[in-house]
């Protein structure tokens, strides 16, 4: 093979090596910990108390929901919150301006609800179960979904399980209605 022969083998083999390292970057590695998101929600926009329908509502036998502001994860949160004090079941939605990867860690697990990712954050599991589910809606924003359940069931707390199927449960209805809200 004469001198010429060899730089175009050599150009074209640097060139498939770039397209493989390329490709395999793109197609193997996640872009974090999150699946893409189905649609971008900016919760800026929304109001809380309008994401739960009434048929949510009428299921967990609670009213329209109360709009207050508090603290989640260090920073101020517009917030809902919903309450059956017959089944000791109360549940709310923040939305928070950060980004839901900043929830990662201390044993919190990632898992997907409706297409979105979200981190699960549990407590009080031996009192009143508490599950939240943090998800990553839009950049820079993420709405946090909680379940809880302050009453004992034949003297024990409701298992924790059955409190975060109802976050997830939840979280689907409001990201639902998040959506159709946003048009």
């Amino acid at each position: 093979m004469g001198r010429s022969g060899w730089r175009g083998t050599t150009v074209l083999l640097v060139l498939l090596g770039i397209a493989t390292a390329v490709a395999g970057c793109s197609a193997d590695e996640p872009a974090g910990p999150f699946p893409d998101r189905p649609r971008d929600i900016d919760v800026s926009r929304l109001d809380p108390c309008m994401l739960l329908g009434s048929s949510g509502r009428q299921v967990r036998g609670v009213g329209k929901g109360e709009a207050d502001e508090q603290i989640v994860e260090g920073m101020a949160a517009r917030s809902c919150s919903w309450n059956n004090f017959d089944n000791g079941r109360s549940y709310s939605v923040q939305f928070i301006d950060m980004e839901a990867d900043r929830a990662l860690g201390q044993g919190r697990p990632v898992e997907t609800v409706a297409g979105y990712g979200a981190v699960r954050q549990t407590e009080f599991t031996d009192s009143a179960p508490m599950c939240a589910l943090i998800v990553d809606v839009h950049s820079g924003q993420s709405m946090r979904v909680v379940a809880q359940s302050v009453l004992d069931v034949d003297g024990a707390p409701r298992p924790i399980g059955f409190v975060c199927d109802d976050a997830a449960t939840l979280t689907a209805e409001i990201l639902e209605g998040a959506r159709t809200a946003q048009g």
